[in-house]
């Protein structure tokens, strides 16, 4: 789990400011699933190390972090949708990598610097990212615990702030 959450640190670290001609908005979703537990999806554009073998380093990528339900186990895993190219004319599918399985809850809200959001959508605030994610995840218990081990980090999101008009 520790290892997971250095990943989507690596990722939040290396978000792109939604503005520009290689980059677009960075909305995070809030949900949650029938168990009363989160179920987020946050869809942004980084130029972190892609999936391996399909990408280039240093490309710039869209990447979704969400929950899916693996249809051979039935179990939830997070996944990591990575979409290169993107100068392509051709319509690029997305690769996806299962970066943990057993997950029982993956919860993101986003810090603007006052308050604490559940949801955040770059077009409404100003194209700005916000200034800090917390990520909390939450596997499925092991034998006979109650409930799982949970890990959350506040993670600090270096290109934030309002455009600047010499962008």
């Amino acid at each position: 789990i520790e290892s997971v959450m250095d990943l989507v640190r690596a990722e939040f670290e290396s978000a792109l400011p939604p503005r520009g001609s290689f980059v677009g908005t960075f909305i995070g979703s809030d949900y949650q699933a029938g168990n009363n537990r989160g179920d987020d999806d946050v869809v942004f554009y980084t130029n972190t190390p892609g999936v391996v073998g399909y990408t280039k380093p240093g490309d710039i990528k869209k990447v979704e972090l969400r929950l899916l339900t693996d249809e051979s186990t039935g179990t939830r895993v997070l996944c990591r949708r990575v979409t290169g190219n993107l100068l392509s004319p051709n319509i690029v599918l997305p690769d996806d990598e299962i970066l943990c399985r057993g997950v029982a809850s993956f919860d993101l809200i986003y810090y603007d610097g006052t308050e604490w959001w559940n949801s955040w959508d770059s077009a409404q605030e100003g194209d700005s990212l916000p200034l800090a994610v917390q990520v909390t995840l939450e596997l499925e218990p092991f034998g006979n615990a109650i409930t799982g081990p949970k890990i959350s980090r506040i993670i600090e999101l270096p290109c934030t702030g309002e455009p600047d008009d010499s962008e």
